[in-house]
């Protein structure tokens, strides 16, 4: 039990923590894809060896939203897209996880639509991501604090409830000159009440590539540590990322692809 503990523990460590930073990866992909007029794009993975429909974007100008149809064996249940809601210079401003399916309204269920949204405020030196249930409730709130170079030195995430706010967790990076790697430190004070120092390289995409340190749970210490796979990145003429590929013992595998339709 202790062990499915701790793996829960540092799986939902490492998943907070590339929810932060895919925020600033997906709005800096956004606004390229804006930039340069796309008007649609499909994502496909690699799966079981074959190559499948992963995810499909199309830009309605007009009403500056992207519109995302998720085709993942893993979405959510009930879900049908999710609207994303760009200002004047490509940035987030809403993200709108749209659903249809059973809701208990008064004492029995009925087949509607619903969704959850979250408010993305990008300034300067901050973005704070304001998440609402379906009733329009806030339900929680993120501020992540920017260094003059936009990279991450603090966030702080809340949780919203009925007379009472709770600050639920707190991380802390410090980058080195380069910005090729950080130290780590997170603090969640809900449960599983933890602790995690350590040290994360990053590659020159700017994705995680590997973390060195540790997990303290209940005074106990276990290791945290981790590697990803190397990765090799290709971009189109215009900047946009349209392969990956992964790198085992030298040999290069396709393990996604992007088809960007201008």
């Amino acid at each position: 039990m202790k062990n499915i503990i701790t793996f829960i523990a540092i799986f939902f460590s490492i998943l907070s923590f590339s929810q932060t930073n895919d925020i600033i990866q997906f709005n800096d992909c956004i606004k390229r894809l804006i930039a340069t007029n796309f008007k649609s794009m499909e994502i496909i993975v690699s799966k079981n060896g074959s190559l499948v429909l992963d995810k499909k974007y199309m830009y309605e100008k007009i009403n500056n939203e992207i519109i995302i149809y998720d085709y993942s064996a893993n979405k959510k249940e009930n879900f049908l897209q999710t609207n994303v809601k760009i200002d004047a210079n490509g940035n987030i401003t809403e993200l709108r996880d749209i659903f249809k399916g059973n809701v208990l309204e008064g004492d029995k269920f009925i087949i509607k639509q619903y969704e959850l949204k979250k408010k993305v405020l990008i300034d300067k030196d901050n973005i704070q991501i304001t998440s609402y249930n379906s009733k329009n409730e806030i339900i929680s709130k993120e501020i992540i604090l920017l260094d003059n170079k936009r990279k991450k030195v603090e966030s702080i995430l809340s949780f919203y409830m009925p007379n009472d706010i709770l600050i639920s967790e707190i991380e802390k990076f410090k980058w080195n000159s380069d910005g090729t790697a950080y130290d780590y430190e997170k603090l969640q004070f809900s449960y599983p009440k933890q602790k995690v120092i350590g040290r994360y390289e990053i590659n020159k995409y700017g994705d995680i590539e590997s973390f060195k340190g540790n997990l303290f749970i209940n005074n106990t210490q276990e290791d945290a540590s981790f590697n990803f796979d190397k990765k090799i990145k290709k971009f189109d003429s215009k900047g946009n990322l349209v392969q990956v590929y992964k790198i085992d013992n030298k040999v290069q595998t396709l393990i996604e692809e992007r088809k960007i339709i201008y």
